[in-house]
């Protein structure tokens, strides 16, 4: 007892003497002001004047600065060194004592102490924040103070009559003494006694914390009555015993061989010899899951012992079921360990586990998991954070469930920080200045940003090197070139900073489109009023039109691009019309054209040497002629002109070839021609036919016959027939009816010819020369 005493005095010491050297330090350099140097960033300073290149914030809030790219050469900052640097060596020393009252046991005998030191100290952080160091300073003493006193109360206490405190709740959690009548609700660092009780409702959670630093968790909806807390201090021993009423429990014990603790169940009798256990009551059925040591369970006259990761169930007044292996633990896939988060709803994901039927996710602010947030049954392996979880370090563990509900045991712990940075990242551009001029076709950009941010120059990529600084090389345009630079910082806050770099060529120049066209040079065509005038010039440069002839009309002005292009309209009220164009560049370089605009609305004449035939049996047409101007094309194939005279061979097809024909100038004014053509190389067809008569004929007899002909064309209006009686041919012509399309003729058979007509020969033809023979031998067909 004597040697912490004093240690209690050493570190007293310690504070007032370091407290001490700090004023004398920076007494006599409280304030400095210094004009910022070319290529001088705001860690640069940081450093120089205050040891640490990471306190560069503080300089920008000491002067009302939101960005360090405002912190250009030339101007004036103030830096409160005495102030900065107490405040953050302050900080470290109220967090060191923080930390050593909490591992002299400061959260069970003196909680609102060390809590209220804590809020002190994070209140500090605050008033840093905003500049106010002296406040800074003043609240960091103070959590000095309360924690060096919960470090006395916790020295003192060491010896104090055995007791149990609420180390942690979360939702609704209520207590009852003995002699209360109804529920209070439970009070962080509350004391529980002998015959308490406690309870959480729905989405609640509680944590007991014994004296020897064993814990019980309460997870929701479940109640538990403090059977006995006994200590024997000449011993150093602690006997302890929770009954379970309904509900689960987790239990954590400290492992002391000399300390007993017990978990009273209906109809079941306990021996624990484990350190870490899980117990479930819930309509008459107990559940027990082992994951250390062994634990003895004795029920309706049948005792079973758990070993290490082994359940088992028990039902009122019956024998306890035979120890079953619990399922391993998941796997945690993502995020990785100790991931940097800087928006929340994202997703926590792990691997399945064989005959898992759901998972227990935890999420807790500390690696003990003693401070439970959140405590879900999930059917899926994934998990999305609530959007409303508040910046700082979470812990995250998963257990999967049997489909018997015993749990097990949980899977190894993962952690991520949840940061909540809206300070945008510092970026300083050393070079170029802003509003540059020069000629070199290319520029070199340099500076520096935050470490492992984003820069983005007009939204490409720039990389980095290891301190956050870049260097590089970009071509210049002609002209003005505006640079945006954008500094991205992992929290997604953004730095914008702008430079303006004009590059002076020369003499100003002016190239009219090659797509206008042009009779002659600066002589254009067109087939409309309106006259789409393009070109390129000096980027940015201005462009001022005005009719040559009229002084008085309104001036036609445009700004080409950054590439130098310029597009503009004019309005034509003549057929030829001159202009004037003057453009000025960026650098007041100005050059002077004058051009002429001449209407052509006129489409080319399209002269053929021979009319195109309407009817053919050729396969092949020559179509020939001349072209007063432009471009022809048949059927939409490009045809060659010599001296605008054309000679095209054009192939057809059986039935009707359209052909179109179609000249366009240079303007775009177009001439049509459409022919039809037909190409018949078939010779007219039979359609029917008949021959008058019996089956025989004699001398004086006439024969009559009629045969109904087709053709794509015209029939010729004869055909020439024979037809034979026995071996005897007579002969005639058959003549045409257009309209019914039928030959008939007659033929007188001599007197001396008789027998039976045997066959018919007649042959049929067009006027484009098809012909066709026909041997018909019945009378009709």
């Amino acid at each position: 007892m004597k040697t912490k005493q004093k240690i209690i005095i050493l570190w007293q010491y310690f504070i007032c003497l370091f407290v001490f050297t700090l004023t004398f330090a920076w007494a006599a350099n409280k304030d400095v002001t210094i004009k910022v140097l070319e290529n001088q960033s705001i860690r640069d300073i940081s450093k120089q004047y205050l040891n640490d290149p990471d306190l560069w914030a503080d300089i920008l809030t000491a002067n009302k600065l939101s960005s360090p790219h405002e912190v250009q050469p030339g101007i004036h900052l103030k830096i409160p060194v005495e102030a900065i640097a107490s405040a953050h060596h302050l900080l470290n020393l109220s967090l060191e004592a923080i930390k050593r009252a909490t591992s002299e046991g400061a959260r069970i005998f003196a909680p609102r102490i060390i809590s209220d030191a804590i809020l002190k100290r994070n209140n500090a952080i605050r008033q840093r924040k905003v500049g106010n160091w002296s406040e800074c300073k003043s609240l960091c003493t103070q959590a000095v103070i309360l924690s060096e006193k919960a470090r006395k109360i916790c020295i003192k206490s060491q010896n104090s009559p055995a007791e149990a405190v609420v180390n942690f709740h979360q939702g609704d959690v209520h207590q009852r003494k003995p002699t209360d009548n109804v529920w209070k609700d439970v009070a962080l660092y509350d004391l529980l006694l002998e015959n308490d009780r406690i309870r959480t409702l729905s989405n609640s959670f509680a944590e007991i914390l014994f004296k020897d630093n064993s814990r019980i968790q309460l997870k929701q909806n479940a109640q538990a009555l403090i059977r006995k807390i006994r200590a024997n201090l000449l011993e150093n021993t602690q006997e302890s015993s929770v009954k379970l009423i309904n509900g689960d429990i987790l239990a954590l014990l400290s492992g002391k061989k000399s300390n007993q603790f017990d978990i009273q169940l209906p109809h079941v009798e306990t021996s624990i010899r484990s350190r870490h256990f899980w117990v479930s009551r819930d309509k008459k059925i107990t559940r027990i899951a082992n994951y250390d040591g062994e634990i003895g369970i004795d029920s309706a006259g049948k005792q079973v012992v758990l070993e290490k990761n082994q359940g088992t169930i028990v039902k009122d007044k019956q024998k306890p079921q035979t120890p079953t292996p619990l399922l391993p633990p998941p796997t945690l896939s993502s995020p990785q360990k100790g991931a940097e988060i800087y928006k929340p709803g994202f997703v926590l994901q792990w691997e399945a586990v064989k005959n898992a039927q759901s998972y227990i996710i935890e999420l807790s602010y500390n690696n003990t998991f003693t401070a439970i947030i959140n405590s879900i049954a999930l059917k899926k392996t994934s998990f999305q954070i609530p959007s409303d979880l508040k910046q700082g370090t979470y812990y995250w563990r998963v257990i999967s469930i049997s489909k018997n509900n015993l749990p097990g045991r949980p899977s190894g712990t993962s952690y991520f920080h949840l940061i909540y940075d809206t300070h945008p990242p510092y970026l300083v551009i050393n070079h170029p200045v802003d509003n540059s001029v020069m000629k070199s076709e290319t520029l070199v950009v340099s500076g520096i940003t935050e470490k492992k941010a984003d820069l983005k120059l007009d939204n490409k990529t720039i990389p980095l090197k290891a301190d956050g600084s870049f260097a590089f090389t970009i071509p210049l345009h002609d002209g003005k070139n505006s640079l945006t630079f954008k500094a991205i910082d992992r929290a997604g806050n953004e730095t914008i900073a702008h430079r303006t770099v004009t590059r002076i060529i020369k003499e100003v120049d002016l190239v009219f489109a090659p797509s206008l066209k042009q009779k002659k040079q600066n002589h254009f065509l067109t087939n409309s009023k309106a006259f789409e005038l393009s070109g390129k010039t000096s980027p940015n440069a201005t462009l001022t039109v005005q009719q040559k002839s009229n002084s008085k009309q309104q001036k036609i002005s445009t700004i080409a691009n950054v590439k130098g292009q310029f597009n503009m309209t004019l309005k034509l009220n003549g057929t030829t019309e001159s202009f004037d164009i003057s453009v000025v560049s960026e650098v007041d370089q100005e050059l002077k054209k004058t051009f002429t605009v001449e209407v052509d609305n006129i489409p080319p004449e399209i002269i053929f040497d021979e009319p195109i035939p309407p009817i053919t049996n050729k396969k092949k047409i020559v179509i020939n002629g001349h072209l007063s101007d432009g471009e022809l094309q048949i059927n939409g194939k490009s045809v060659l002109l010599k001296q605008q005279k054309f000679n095209y061979d054009c192939l057809l097809i059986n039935g009707k070839n359209l052909i179109q024909i179609k000249a366009i100038d240079m303007v775009g004014n177009e001439s049509l021609v459409k022919k039809v053509v037909i190409l018949d190389q078939q010779a007219p067809e039979i359609k029917k036919y008949h021959i008058s008569g019996g089956k025989n004929v004699k001398g004086g007899d006439m024969i009559k016959i009629s045969v109904f002909a087709k053709d794509d064309t015209a029939l010729r209006k004869s055909a020439p027939f024979n037809i034979f009686i026995e071996k005897t041919k007579l002969t005639g012509f058959l003549q045409l009816n257009e309209k019914q399309g039928k030959y008939t003729g007659t033929v007188y058979v001599p007197e001396q010819i008789h027998g039976k007509i045997t066959k018919m020969h007649v042959t049929l033809s067009d006027y484009l020369g098809n012909e066709r023979g026909y041997i018909v031998n019945k009378r009709k067909g």
